[in-house]
């Protein structure tokens, strides 16, 4: 239609330069002697030629122009041609202008060529996307109900670490109470050993009295065995002077006075003397008894002492373990407490850990309307990048 109409406008332009000339020429060469009807009639007709040769001028000027705004007006809507050639010969600014439009058109053609690419590329990456968060959206509410056990797990392994605190506490008391009861027995089982070794040594000491007392004995029973000897002798010799003063007469009667009382002191020494022997006798089975339970009373003792000692042993042993029971009950009761404390922070670091689990469940499923809108955006972008035909 624009090509119809320059074509138009050339041939008026022309014809009308044809026309303008020759009734100029006329006009000249006849112009006295014609009527002044006919001046006014040439006139006006010289006066519409110049204004169809100053149309045809502006035409020639305003050109490239309309050729611009036929070219810019053929990119449809619906099909832009980035490709389009803006032609124009006019050899000034407009032509200048035109091949700047043609480069201009150029680069965004390239423009929309690598702007189609990227939105492949996007769309592309966009899917994969979608599905991740789609396997992300269908594992990640078990992984929010495991790690909400988990939690439930470590709280009751928090609650049994923190109720084993409390234990090794009064486990850790009662090991040091056991110790200092430990040696405190120690101490008055030492003190009962002692005593112990006194009354052995006392009753080692009597013994050794009684059995000295026992050789005293077995010396009066010697000296006892000499007076009746001489008792014996001191009779024999009282019933001889008796015999001989029966026979001497008047004058022996004194002396047989003298006999008769050695010979009754001679019989009540015998008499003392069984006596005696009698009462050494007995005394000497009650050293004996009395030694034989002495020597029983020492064997008892003796087998106390080494009772005591043992007992000793045991407690000095129990003293031992308890201080190192107190002790291992001290680093377990500090294992304990770390482990407690370490419970609490493994607790909230898990419970933190399931919110952080919920937030980014809320925060996946918001990208996930984010990305289908993207996609979406992502369509409607390809859409209008095919309009252009690059």
């Amino acid at each position: 239609m624009f090509k119809r109409s320059s074509l138009l406008f050339k041939i008026a332009g022309m014809a009308s330069a044809v026309l303008f000339i020759e009734i100029a020429a006329v006009y000249v060469v006849y112009g006295f002697q014609i009527h002044e009807a006919t001046k006014v009639i040439l006139l006006f007709f010289v006066v519409v030629l110049g204004l169809l040769l100053l149309t045809y001028w502006i035409y020639l000027k305003l050109k490239p122009v309309y050729s611009l705004i036929y070219d810019l007006k053929s990119l449809s809507k619906d099909h832009l041609d980035v490709q389009h050639r803006f032609m124009t010969d006019s050899g000034d600014e407009f032509e200048e202008l035109a091949k700047a439009m043609r480069d201009h058109f150029r680069a965004i053609s390239e423009s929309v060529r690598e702007l189609s690419e990227f939105v492949n590329k996007l769309g592309n990456s966009i899917v994969e996307i979608r599905g991740v968060f789609k396997k992300q959206l269908g594992t990640l509410p078990k992984q929010a109900s495991s790690v909400h056990e988990t939690v439930v797990t470590i709280e009751q392994l928090s609650a049994s670490a923190r109720s084993i605190a409390d234990s090794s506490v009064n486990v850790y008391d009662a090991a040091v109470m056991t110790k200092d009861n430990n040696i405190k027995g120690l101490s008055y089982i030492q003190d009962i050993l002692k005593t112990v070794y006194e009354i052995k040594d006392g009753l080692e000491a009597r013994i050794f009295h009684v059995a000295n007392l026992s050789k005293k004995f077995d010396e009066i029973s010697e000296t006892m065995k000499y007076i009746h000897t001489i008792n014996d002798q001191t009779k024999l010799i009282a019933f001889n002077a008796a015999i001989e003063a029966s026979s001497a007469g008047e004058l022996s009667k004194r002396f047989n006075i003298v006999a008769t009382d050695v010979r009754k002191l001679a019989q009540n020494i015998e008499r003392s003397n069984s006596e005696i022997k009698l009462s050494l006798d007995e005394m000497r089975r009650a050293i004996t008894d009395l030694v034989e339970a002495s020597n029983e009373d020492f064997q008892r003792m003796d087998r106390t002492v080494q009772a005591t000692r043992e007992i000793t042993g045991i407690f000095e042993s129990s003293t031992q373990h308890s201080v190192q029971t107190s002790e291992s009950a001290r680093h377990i009761t500090l294992s304990t407490h770390e482990q407690r404390a370490a419970s609490q922070e493994v607790a909230a670091t898990a419970k933190n850990i399931s919110l952080s689990i919920d937030e980014f469940f809320k925060t996946s499923q918001n990208t996930a309307r984010v990305v289908d809108d993207i996609e979406k955006t992502i369509n409607l972008l390809k859409t209008s990048i095919s309009r252009f035909s690059v």
